[in-house]
């Protein structure tokens, strides 16, 4: 398949354990002569319960161009346990 992806993104730490994140993950295949551009945003932040580490995170997205057929946005929930 011949596709160019370009794949931008940029975070930051505003303090006390909170991230705020965004990034384009655009695609481009030659051969169907079609965009795929995802733009999405997350907040995340680092909090202990009881003893264990969790990192938790809302996310968002939002696709700009793409095929009629595909996704127009999503949501994201994730918790993840830290080492």
């Amino acid at each position: 398949m011949n596709r160019t992806e370009l794949q931008p993104f940029i975070g930051w730490h505003i303090g006390k354990g909170r991230t705020i994140s965004a990034n384009l993950d655009a695609d481009y295949h030659w051969t169907a002569n079609q965009w795929t551009v995802p733009v999405s945003g997350s907040f995340s932040k680092i909090v202990k319960l009881g003893d264990q580490t969790m990192n938790l995170s809302l996310g968002a997205k939002h696709w700009l161009e793409g095929p009629d057929e595909g996704p127009k946005r999503s949501n994201s929930a994730v918790v993840t346990q830290e080492q």
